[in-house]
C-alpha cells in the first residue's frame, strides 16, 4: 500500500521534479529563468508560465485558507491538448472538433482518467501598448482573470477539487496565449476501472441506447437539487424488509416534491461492495460511470408518487419501494448509495453517513454597560490642588477666650469641604456692646489669637494671619429694632451702653447680645489632595459640578472615580457619596453610579433589574440605559408570546445603529436567540418556524473567526440538533486543526464530513483523521465498523493508506451501513 501512495505522489507532483526556485529565479529543466524577465515571443517559455500560474493560484488559495492544489499528469495532458487546439482555431472553447475528444470528460478519459473534472479556459494578451509583460505579470493576469470571475472563483475558493493541471500555448500570431486549466480530485484517476469484473456484484454499465443512459452531473440540469439541503437524510431513510425489498421510508416529502417534478426526474439505488475497497490494491471502481456498483432501475417521478404506500389526501411522509436487493448479495458485505436524478443526470450520489454527539456551552460576556459617551465630555479629568476662599463663624461663649483645635473642627466640617491647607487667615472678632470696651478688645484678641493658634496646629505650613476686633454695634442696632427696646437703635453706642447698665438690661437682652459675640473667619486655602485625601477632594468636585449642572465636567470626574474604584485606589464610599438628583438629565450618571456599585459589590444585574427599569423609565432616550434594560429582559424576563419576542428583537436591532460596537450588540443578540430557541416548546406559535427564524438570525450574527473553540462547539451542536449540517461544519472548520481542539470537536467534525462527499476527498479531512487517531486510536478505528463511515471514505488514498496501516482491513459491514 505504501508503494501505491508513493506512486500517486509522483503522479501528482509530476513536472514539479524539474523545478527549483531561488528568489525570482527558477530552474526549468536545465535553464535558469527569471520571473521579472519580459516575455520573448520568439523563445516563449510555456512550461515556465504554466509553473508561475500554478504557483500564483496556490498562493491565493493558501491566503484564503484553502489547501494548495497538487499537480496531476492526467489533468495537465488534457489541458495542454485543449490549449493547443484553441491556438489552432484561434478562439476560446471547451469543445474540440475531434469526435473522440469533443468534451473535457472525453479528453480526460483519453489520457487514462475517469472523465471527472472541471475545465476553465482563458486567453490573455502578452503585451500592452507594445510593451511585453514580464512572466510574473502575465501569470498574475491569467490567474486573476479566474479569481475575478464570480462563476470561476466559486470553484477556486473551495475544497471541491484537490488536483490541477494547466496547459498554456502561444497563439499563431504571437500576440496572446490560450490557457486551459482542469481541476480534479482523487476520482479523476481511474486505475481501478479494469479490475471491476471479478467482484461479488456486477457493476452496471451504461445502457446500449443513448436515450436510456444516465448522464453525469450538469450544473444546469441539477440546479434544483443543488439548492436543497440535508440530502444525506434521504440515504439514512433507506430500509430493507425481510423480503429484501429496498424502501425509502422518509418522514418529510417536501424536499422530494421540490425536485421530482419532470418525467426524467427520479431516484435509484447504487449497491457497492466491500471487496471494491480492500487494502493493498486500487479501489475497484470505474469512476467514469455514474454508479460505482450495481445500479437498480431508477424510479422516475411519474411512478414514484403512485408507489407511495402512505395513503391520504395530504401526505407528508413517503414509503416507496426503490427495488429489490439481489438474492446473491443478501449475505455479502454491501452498502446502499442513493442516486438523485434530474433530467436523466445523476446530480447526487449519497453514501451512508453518521453523526457524533457533541456538547458545548456558549459563553460570551454579557454585562451591564456604563454610560461614558451620552454626555459630550471630550476631556480627561485629573485632580489639581486649586485654591479658594472659605468663610465661617465661631460663636463665642461669654467670658471664654481659649479655643483648642477640637473646638474648631466641628465648624470646619460644616463647610463640607475636602481637606485643605490654610495659607492666609483673617479673623474679625466681634463683641457685644454691653461690656467695657477695653476689656472687650482684650478678650477678643485673646479669642482670635487662640483660634489662629488652633488652626496652625492643624497643619505644618505657616499661616499669614490678621486679627481685627470691634464691637458689633451695627448688628445690635439692626437686631434691636424689632424689640420693645428699639429706642436704643437711635442712640449712640456709648449712650446705648450707659442705658443698658443704668436699667440693668444685660440679662434681658442676652438672647440678642450673645449673637454678637463671634469670630468671622475668612481663610484663603489650597486643597490638600495628598494620598487618601484625593478621594474626598474629587468627590467634592463631582458634587459641585452636579450642583452647577456642569454635566460634561461631572462625567469626566465620574469616569476618573470609576477608574480609581476599579483599580482599588478608592473605597466604595467614593460611589455612595456621589450626590445625584433623580432627574432625567442625570440618568446617565445615575446609571454609572449603579454600574460602579455592582462592580464594587460584585452583584449581578438580576439584583438590580428593577433599579435599571426605573432609570429606563426616567430617561427612555439614553441608549446605554436602554441597552442595560434590554439585557435584563433577555436574561431574566420569561418569554410568553411572539409579540414580546418581536418587541425585544426590535430593541436589539436598533442598537446596531447606535454607538455600541457590533460585537457588544452581537453578544446580546446571540443570547436572545438562544433564549427564544430554548423557550420555543412552551410558546403557542409554530415551534419549527420560530427555531428556523432564530437559526437564520444566528448565522447573520456569528463571526466564526472571533468565536472561541467552546462557543463554536456549542453552535455546531445547536445546528446539528436542527439538521443544518452545512453551517455546523462551517462552525468547526476554523478550529478543528487547532492543537487545542478537543476530542469531541474532532470526531463531530469527521461525522459531519461524512454527509458531504467532497470533503471526504480533501486533504484537510485526511489531516483531521490522522489527528483523530493521535487523540484516540481505538475510537478512530471504530469509525470503520459499519456504523459510521461508508466504504467511499477509502476513495481518499491518504485515508485508505493510513487506515490499512494502523487498523487493518476495513471492517465496514452491511449489517448496519445500508
Amino acid at each position: 500500500m505504501r508503494t501505491i501512495v508513493a506512486l500517486l505522489s509522483i503522479l501528482f507532483l509530476g513536472n514539479f521534479l524539474t523545478y527549483s526556485q531561488t528568489g525570482e529565479n527558477y530552474m526549468v529543466g536545465n535553464k535558469v529563468l527569471n520571473a521579472t524577465q519580459e516575455v520573448d515571443p520568439g523563445f516563449f517559455q510555456e512550461a515556465f508560465i504554466e509553473k508561475l500560474v500554478f504557483m500564483r493560484i496556490n498562493e491565493v488559495r493558501t491566503e484564503r485558507g484553502f489547501d494548495p492544489y497538487e499537480q496531476s499528469e492526467i489533468l495537465t495532458n488534457a489541458a495542454k491538448l485543449q490549449a493547443d487546439y484553441m491556438v489552432e482555431i484561434e478562439d476560446r472553447t471547451l469543445e474540440n472538433k475531434n469526435k473522440d475528444l469533443s468534451t473535457t470528460s472525453e479528453r480526460l478519459q483519453y489520457f487514462g482518467g475517469s472523465g471527472r473534472g472541471l475545465e476553465l479556459i482563458e486567453r490573455e494578451l502578452i503585451k500592452k501598448r507594445g510593451i511585453y509583460y514580464t512572466y510574473k505579470k502575465l501569470a498574475d493576469n491569467i490567474a486573476f482573470e479566474w479569481f475575478n470571475s464570480g462563476r470561476d472563483s466559486e470553484h477556486l475558493y473551495s475544497d471541491e477539487y484537490t488536483l490541477m493541471g494547466i496547459g498554456i500555448s502561444l497563439g499563431k500570431k504571437k500576440r496572446r496565449v490560450y490557457i486551459s486549466m482542469i481541476l480534479g480530485n482523487f476520482l479523476t484517476d481511474n486505475t481501478g476501472a479494469k479490475q471491476t469484473k471479478n467482484l461479488a456484484i456486477e457493476v452496471t454499465q451504461p445502457a446500449f441506447f443513448w436515450w436510456k443512459r444516465l448522464e453525469h452531473y450538469d450544473d444546469r440540469a441539477c440546479r434544483r437539487i443543488d439548492r436543497l439541503e440535508n440530502l444525506s437524510l434521504l440515504q439514512s431513510a433507506l430500509t430493507i424488509n425481510d423480503k429484501n425489498k429496498i424502501y425509502l421510508d422518509f418522514d418529510n416529502a417536501r424536499p422530494l416534491k421540490r425536485f421530482l417534478r419532470e418525467r426524467k426526474d427520479g431516484l435509484a439505488i447504487d449497491i457497492i461492495s466491500k471487496d471494491q475497497y480492500l487494502c493493498g490494491a486500487p479501489n475497484k471502481v470505474d469512476y467514469s460511470l455514474v454508479n460505482r456498483g450495481m445500479r437498480l432501475n431508477p424510479v422516475y417521478s411519474n411512478e414514484f408518487w403512485r408507489k407511495n404506500e402512505i395513503e391520504g389526501k395530504y401526505v407528508r411522509e413517503v414509503k416507496i419501494p426503490l427495488g429489490k436487493l439481489p438474492d446473491e448479495l443478501a449475505n455479502e458485505d454491501y452498502e446502499l448509495n442513493l442516486l438523485l436524478i434530474q433530467d436523466n443526470h445523476v446530480c447526487k450520489s449519497i453514501p451512508a453517513s453518521f453523526l457524533s454527539d457533541c456538547e458545548g456551552e456558549y459563553k460570551q460576556p454579557l454585562k451591564i454597560l456604563a454610560d461614558t459617551v451620552t454626555i459630550n465630555s471630550k476631556f480627561d479629568y485629573h485632580p489639581v490642588a486649586d485654591s479658594t476662599q472659605l468663610s465661617f463663624r465661631i460663636p463665642f461663649e461669654k467670658k471664654k477666650y481659649t479655643y483648642r483645635t477640637e473646638d474648631i473642627e466641628p465648624f470646619l466640617k460644616l463647610l463640607n469641604e475636602p481637606d485643605f491647607l490654610i495659607y492666609e487667615l483673617n479673623i474679625s472678632a466681634f463683641s457685644s456692646i454691653e461690656g467695657i470696651e477695653t476689656e472687650n478688645t482684650m478678650l477678643q484678641k485673646k479669642r482670635a489669637q487662640s483660634i489662629v493658634n488652633a488652626l496652625r496646629k492643624r497643619q505644618k505650613d505657616s499661616i499669614i494671619s490678621e486679627i481685627k476686633t470691634e464691637p458689633a454695634w451695627d448688628q445690635f442696632r439692626r437686631d434691636i429694632q424689632s424689640t420693645q427696646h428699639n429706642v436704643l437703635a437711635s442712640m449712640s453706642m456709648q449712650e446705648a451702653q450707659d442705658y443698658i447698665r443704668k436699667y440693668n438690661l444685660s440679662k434681658k437682652l442676652e438672647p440678642i447680645l450673645k449673637k454678637h459675640r463671634y469670630a468671622q473667619i475668612d481663610m484663603k486655602v489650597t486643597y490638600d489632595i495628598s494620598g487618601p485625601k484625593e478621594q474626598e477632594f474629587v468627590i467634592s468636585k463631582f458634587n459641585k459640578a452636579i450642583d452647577k449642572r456642569d454635566l460634561p465636567l461631572a462625567l469626566s470626574i465620574q469616569k476618573y472615580i470609576m477608574k480609581k474604584v476599579m483599580n482599588g485606589q478608592y473605597p466604595m464610599s467614593a460611589v455612595y457619596n456621589q450626590e445625584i438628583p433623580e432627574k432625567s438629565e442625570f440618568a446617565g450618571l445615575l446609571m454609572n453610579k449603579l454600574w460602579l456599585e455592582m462592580k464594587g459589590t460584585n452583584t449581578s444585574a438580576r439584583q438590580h433589574k428593577e433599579r435599571i427599569a426605573e432609570l429606563h423609565e426616567l430617561d427612555r432616550y439614553n441608549e446605554y440605559i436602554a441597552f442595560n434594560h434590554a439585557l435584563c429582559r433577555v436574561k431574566y424576563e420569561p418569554l410568553k408570546d411572539e409579540r414580546q419576542i418581536e418587541d425585544i428583537q426590535n430593541d436589539i436591532d436598533r442598537f446596531y445603529y447606535k454607538s455600541f460596537t457590533k460585537e457588544t450588540v452581537d453578544n446580546l443578540n446571540m443570547r436572545f436567540q438562544f433564549k427564544v430557541i430554548n423557550a420555543a416548546d412552551s410558546l403557542n406559535e409554530d415551534r419549527d418556524d420560530i427555531i428556523e427564524d432564530r437559526l437564520e438570525q444566528i448565522k447573520e450574527i456569528v463571526d466564526i473567526t472571533e468565536e472561541s473553540i467552546e462557543n463554536s462547539l456549542r453552535l455546531a451542536e445547536l445546528f446539528i440538533q436542527n439538521k443544518d449540517y452545512a453551517f455546523a461544519i462551517k462552525m468547526l472548520d476554523a478550529f478543528v486543526e487547532s492543537p487545542a481542539a478537543p476530542e469531541d470537536m474532532v470526531f463531530t467534525y469527521l461525522s459531519l464530513c461524512s454527509r458531504f462527499g467532497d470533503r471526504l476527498l480533501s486533504r484537510k479531512f485526511a489531516r483531521v483523521m490522522r489527528k483523530a487517531y493521535q487523540i484516540n486510536a481505538d475510537r478512530y478505528c471504530r469509525l470503520f465498523d459499519g456504523e459510521h463511515f461508508s466504504y467511499r471514505v477509502f476513495e481518499n488514498p491518504y485515508i485508505k493508506q493510513f487506515y490499512c496501516e494502523e487498523c487493518g482491513e476495513p471492517q465496514i459491514s452491511n449489517k448496519n451501513n445500508k
